[in-house]
């Protein structure tokens, strides 16, 4: 014979929870049956008093989102009188807070851009300016030390060459006007004529003696 399994009724404290449930239910049910306008009423009242804390919650979450916005707003834009020119052009647009709030912080985000992209440019401009300004310096002084290095290998060259002819033209300027010993006073004619490295001439048994006793 096939046995039938019904369903166990719950223990422990969900037992004593279901059945305060189903004493509701019933005592609920009675009341309906004997005051129907009442319990509508009722009914009617609890679903008033729902709806009423419903959008009590609604407005008091609302009023946060809007003091949200509100201190966010004031911590964008901190001048008074520049916030009530803005909160009275979002008004004639037709703009909430929120959307005001928006336009503040892309505004701040595009001007913060606008302004990085141009401290870039500018210290770009100023990297570039200084690099030029350094590599013409650096030509120049490279053009000066090969000047100064030319001009010194020509002066070390020409500079004895220069001195050899002033001295030679010196000598034979000294040869064509001296006529006397400067010594013994006489011409040199009456004997034989020494002209030394500076170009002075003089009779050279007169000269002799005096550089034999200078040296």
């Amino acid at each position: 014979m096939a046995r039938h399994s019904f369903p166990q009724p719950p223990t422990g404290g969900g037992r004593k929870d279901a059945l305060r449930q189903a004493q509701v239910a019933i005592k609920a049910q009675k009341l309906a049956e004997r005051h129907p306008q009442k319990h509508t009423k009722r009914q009617a009242e609890k679903e008033a008093r729902f709806e009423q804390a419903r959008q009590m919650r609604a407005l008091r979450a609302r009023q946060q989102e809007v003091h949200r916005f509100h201190t966010m707003y004031c911590h964008l834009v901190p001048f008074a009188g520049l916030r009530d020119k803005l909160v009275c052009y979002a008004e004639l647009l037709g703009l909430h807070l929120n959307w005001l709030v928006a336009l503040v912080v892309t505004t701040e985000a595009l001007l913060g851009m606008a302004i990085a992209f141009c401290t870039l440019l500018v210290v770009g401009m100023l990297f570039k300016a200084m690099v030029m300004c350094l590599l013409r310096w650096t030509a120049f002084g490279l053009k000066c030390g090969v000047g100064i290095a030319v001009l010194k290998g020509l002066s070390d060259i020409f500079l004895p060459v220069i001195s050899w002819l002033y001295y030679f033209k010196q000598r034979q300027r000294l040869r064509e006007t001296q006529d006397t010993c400067a010594v013994c006073l006489a011409d040199f004619s009456e004997g034989g004529v020494q002209t030394l490295t500076c170009g002075h001439c003089f009779h050279g048994e007169c000269i002799k003696p005096w550089l034999a006793q200078r040296n």
